[in-house]
């Protein structure tokens, strides 16, 4: 018997924010707040999350800069307020 474990990187868009002009790809989009985990897997099924991150990305290139778990979830909160 043979024991299967490795790491999986998982992604979901949080929220919508403004509209940015890239400085990479030079579109002028809304940035998305992105979470972005790394899992520990056992036969293939995410068990442990090894490393949380926040980012604002550009949705055209990925292009972006890592942001606060506080600040993000500021913002999202700053959103859903605006939309009730």
């Amino acid at each position: 018997m043979f024991i299967v474990w490795g790491s999986r990187h998982s992604s979901k868009v949080l929220a919508e924010v403004g509209h940015f002009t890239c400085s990479h790809c030079n579109n002028v989009v809304p940035y998305n707040v992105v979470k972005h985990v790394d899992w520990f897997t056992l036969y293939w099924i995410p068990i442990i999350p090894m490393h949380t991150e926040y980012r604002a990305e550009c949705p055209i290139c990925s292009y972006g800069f890592e942001v606060e778990k506080k600040r993000a979830k500021e913002i999202i909160e700053e959103l859903e307020g605006k939309n009730d």
